[in-house]
């Protein structure tokens, strides 16, 4: 079992007891980054936060200890979103998220069905083999074109360290890029009218 600890709020010092072992194929993200991250976001209280990739759920959970009024958690994987489920029952917070078992274009489909913005979106979607950023760009032109990130809000994606991020697609604009080791986390806005 990995050890993943909430850093912050409500929460603070509560484990996620997520498996490596029992989830084999998830990658996630580095606890220097969720600091880094909710660092710079700052108070999100009342907030929508939307996980597109959610794999153990500790993006999501760290936003609910913080204060966010909702977390949308999505994972295609059924064995994870069962685990997000029950985690969230277990930390007593469930009455605050919503776990989505879809492709990420699903879930954006579905939220602005059910007329749910974002104020902070994170993706940590798998990383590619090399220097491909197809999949970033697939992702990014996916939430430009769901209108599900609110006007000011902020969209964060994770990625490899090093990679060439798309500095606009749509309306999405490219702030910042933050380095961590072997991995980054890159920051877009809605482009000012």
């Amino acid at each position: 079992m990995s050890t993943i600890r909430v850093i912050a709020g409500s929460l603070k010092g509560r484990v996620i007891p997520f498996s490596l072992k029992r989830f084999g194929n998830a990658d996630i993200t580095p606890q220097k980054i969720k600091e880094a991250f909710f660092s710079i976001v700052g108070d999100i209280g009342g907030a929508v936060f939307l996980d597109l990739c959610a794999c153990s759920g500790q993006m999501g959970i760290e936003a609910l200890s913080r204060g966010a009024g909702l977390a949308v958690m999505n994972d295609r994987d059924p064995r994870r979103s069962r685990f997000l489920r029950e985690a969230l029952r277990e930390l007593d917070v469930g009455d605050r998220a919503l776990v989505l078992q879809e492709r990420y274009s699903r879930a954006l489909s579905l939220l602005r069905e059910r007329e749910i913005a974002a104020d902070i979106i994170y993706a940590d979607p798998p990383y590619p083999e090399g220097r491909d950023t197809s999949i970033y760009d697939t992702l990014l032109s996916a939430v430009a074109e769901s209108g599900v990130l609110k006007t000011l809000g902020v969209l964060a994606v994770q990625h490899r360290s090093g990679l060439a991020m798309r500095e606009r697609v749509s309306d999405l604009v490219l702030v910042e890029t933050r380095e961590y080791g072997s991995n980054a986390v890159s920051f877009y806005r809605r482009a000012e009218s």
